[in-house]
Parts: C-alpha cells; structure tokens; sequence
C-alpha cells in the first residue's frame, strides 16, 4: 500500500528504532486514528519534540549547535527561494544575525525567525511575482545572445539585481513555451496560471505550513534522505480509512533547485506507453479532467501528494505538462491515476 505512495511525498528517515519513529510527530499526543481529529498547534513544543526525537534517535545523533543552526538556517532560506529570485542579501544578512551567534538551541527564537522569514518571504514573492505578471505581457528580443546560471550562488544585492533576473527568467520560461505552442497567447496563459499558483502558494505559508518547512529543512540538515511529517498529515497519510479510495500517479519526485524532477516510475505504471519519455523531465503542472491548471514549480512534495490523492477526486487520468532539458522541449502526457493498494 505505500511502496506505491513513497516515491510521491516522502523520504523516509534513516532512524535505528522501530517504524513508529520513522515519522518525526510533531505533537506531544498520543497516536492520532481519526481524520477528524484536530492536533493542537505549538510552534515551540514542535520544534523541540522534533528536534529531540531526531537527536536522540537518528544514526547520525546530529549536534545542534551554532555550524548547524547556520546550515538549517541555509537550507530553510534555499527551500523557501532555490531559484534565489525573491529574496534580497540585506534580507539574508538580517535573519543570519537573528539567532545572535546562540550556541544551543532555543525554541523561542527560532518561532520568532520563521514568523520574520514568513512575513518577508510573502512581501517578497508578491512584489517580484507582480512585476513578472505586468512584464510578461511586453515584447521580449530573442535575436539577444545570453544566458543565466542553472542556479544562482549569490542573492541578489538591490531591486535592480533581482528585476535583471526576473528578465532572463521571463524570457526562460517563455522558450520553454515556445517549444509547445507558437500561439504567445498560449504561452503567457499557461506562465501566468504558474506566477498565479506559486503567489498563492506564498500568501498560505504561514503557521503551521511555514513551521513544516522549517522542520523538513531540519531533518534535511541532518540527512538529505529525510523528511518531516506533522501529525496532521501523517494521519492523512497512515491514520484509519487514509488510503481507501485514494489513488496515485505513480512516479518518483525529486527537488532540484525549485523543480521537481521524476527520479522513478513505479513498476504497475513502467508499462504506461510514455513511461521511457517522462523520466528525468521536470513536473511543470498537472491537469484535472476538468482543465483546471495546478503549478508544479517551488511546491513541495508534501503539497503534491496531498493534490494527487485528495484534490482530484474521481479523475481517473491526469495530464502531465513536463520539459524534457535534453530535448528542450515542452510536452503534455495523459497519464493514469490508480488505486494506492
């Protein structure tokens, strides 16, 4: 029943003690049977059951200090902006100094960073995303011999940085496009239902959404294998009555640099016809039976596994929009929807 929904969501901890610890909670409760059952959120009893379950019983025994409170901090920022497209260096240069050099950890202060990095991240995300969406629409000169990096090292250092960025980026997008439709009308349709979604996306991360990426780059920090699970979800996932009915696309995820890749296809869908052509392209979006769009790009696999299995309902096909880098191609595959056991 799960080795088909794996390969979806999450990454399982590497954990020495039973299966019941493979999920970090992230409430003190007792085990949660019900979908109806609400857990009681707080941010700075999560963070520290999460943190002491980790460093008690991961094989690494991580050591929270300053060095790794640094790379969280990193890994957070990069989960949060991988593209390096929204945040500003005076931003990062202010959450780095928020811990002030603390040489344990605190619960407290690390509530109140990802309340400021939340906050920040919204402001930031809408204004560039507007501007995306108002610049979209002008004319574009492709005869221009350039480029830009697969990714960024360095944060952009003014407004001017990030709207140079934005620039390639629009015209990036906009070939991708190019290589599905010559209709421009098509193309900035399809890019601007993406700005849309990744701004929606950005106005709901806060509370509990924005504590649950904090924590998966925590046990990212810590191995690269892993994931974070709030209780919530975990009983979404595992808890009575979960998996009845659900279903799944069957395909491997992968996040590299804001985008998610497919690493694998499950081996009741490797006979689909497109199985060979989909592996290694980039999920840009799936489509509903209906045509309603649902952006792929900067989500988390945790968002996606929940639209797989809930936010389809009776579909029993989707369609793939996915670009293939070797071919630079973009293409669309209508593609199954099985039952998870």
């Amino acid at each position: 029943m799960r080795d088909n929904f794996q390969p979806l969501v999450i990454r399982l901890m590497k954990l020495v003690q039973t299966a019941a610890v493979l999920v970090v909670l992230a409430w003190a409760l007792p085990a949660v049977a019900q979908d109806t059952q609400e857990p009681v959120f707080d941010a700075m009893a999560t963070i520290k059951v999460s943190v002491g379950v980790v460093a008690k019983h991961h094989l690494k025994k991580p050591k929270i200090d300053q060095p790794f409170l640094a790379r969280w901090l990193k890994q957070y920022l990069e989960t949060l902006d991988p593209a390096k497209l929204y945040f500003l260096a005076k931003d990062i240069s202010e959450f780095e100094k928020f811990d002030d050099k603390l040489p344990e950890f605190k619960a407290a202060k690390s509530a109140k960073l990802i309340k400021l990095i939340s906050k920040r991240y919204q402001l930031r995300v809408e204004s560039a995303l507007q501007h995306a969406l108002d610049r979209i629409d002008q004319a574009f000169d492709f005869t221009i011999d350039e480029s830009m990096p697969l990714a960024y090292e360095q944060w952009p250092q003014t407004n001017s940085d990030r709207t140079e960025r934005w620039r390639l980026q629009l015209k990036y997008d906009l070939l991708v496009e190019r290589s599905h439709t010559s209709k421009r009308s098509a193309q900035i349709e399809f890019l601007k239902s993406r700005y849309e979604s990744i701004r929606k996306q950005a106005e709901q991360h806060s509370g509990q959404q924005a504590l649950a990426v904090y924590l998966d780059s925590f046990c990212l920090t810590v191995d690269p294998h892993s994931a974070y699970i709030s209780a919530k979800e975990y009983n979404n996932l595992f808890g009575w009555g979960a998996w009845r009915g659900r279903k799944t696309i069957g395909v491997g995820l992968s996040p590299i640099n804001g985008r998610l890749m497919i690493s694998r296809v499950a081996r009741d869908f490797s006979r689909e016809p497109n199985a060979s052509k989909i592996f290694g392209c980039e999920l840009l979006a799936i489509r509903s039976q209906k045509g309603v769009l649902y952006n792929c790009r900067e989500t988390t696999l945790s968002t996606i596994g929940q639209l797989i299995t809930r936010g389809f309902q009776r579909d029993e096909s989707v369609t793939l929009e996915l670009y293939d880098e070797m071919k630079l191609q973009r293409f669309a595959v209508k593609w199954p929807r099985r039952p998870s056991s």
